[in-house]
């Protein structure tokens, strides 16, 4: 195995984010593969972004871990910097991303390792639909609905808060289905208005079922 393919065993999911301009705080679904994002997003019709995260370790950590990003100040290891990382260099990590998934492509042990693409390749290993995994969007001056990390457990996410002390929302989130559809399927939420079936009503609507907030060692359960 070589170091392209060591890096990418730390596995992925897809975070999609809708209408960021417009004030959503919080992402709209998480999916095991673009593939599976993007297929909501086109039979929608909706805007956002869709975003790699590699699960049980934070974005600042992981990008530090394959030599993405090297911290070069004393500020780089601030709570205040990692919360606010994936904000200052999203256009780079997707680009960056992106480029490792091409490179796996071009792989003579592709085709071996999964028939099904390269984006299937990196889906989150142990993680099924419809099964639960928890979103930490760390509260920075952007608060534009781009999480910092993506746990299996709240355990293991409240261990790297406390550890940092990094404020912010810890969230809940259905696997491979928006979190409109699951709040209606689990009669969380019930349409009642036209605007309830609009793409960009349904693009925009965020987890939130079981959330936490951290102000550092307090914690209040939302």
């Amino acid at each position: 195995m070589d170091n392209l393919e060591k890096k990418l065993q730390n596995k992925f999911v897809w975070i999609f984010n809708g209408n960021l301009g417009d004030g959503v705080k919080l992402p709209s679904g998480v999916f095991l593969a673009k593939e599976k994002a993007q297929k909501w997003i086109d039979e929608l019709g909706i805007n956002g972004l869709v975003t790699p995260y590699p699960v049980d370790i934070n974005v600042y950590d992981w990008a530090i871990q394959n030599q993405f990003f090297t911290p070069q100040r004393l500020e780089h290891s601030s709570p205040a910097f990692i919360a606010s990382f994936i904000f200052t260099y999203y256009q780079q990590y997707l680009v960056w991303v992106q480029q490792k998934i091409a490179l796996l492509t071009k792989t003579d042990t592709l085709d071996e390792m999964n028939s099904n693409g390269p984006e299937s390749l990196l889906e989150a290993e142990n993680i099924l639909p419809h099964s639960e995994v928890w979103v930490y969007n760390a509260y920075s001056p952007g608060k534009r609905g781009l999480a910092s990390a993506v746990f299996r457990t709240r355990e293991t996410a409240e261990k790297w808060i406390e550890e940092t002390r990094i404020e912010g929302l810890l969230t809940a989130y259905p696997v491979d289905i928006s979190a409109y559809d699951w709040s209606v399927q689990n009669n969380w939420f019930t349409p009642k208005k036209p605007h309830h079936y609009s793409p960009e009503f349904i693009g925009a609507f965020t987890g939130g079922h079981k959330h936490f907030h951290y102000d550092f060692e307090n914690r209040i359960d939302g």
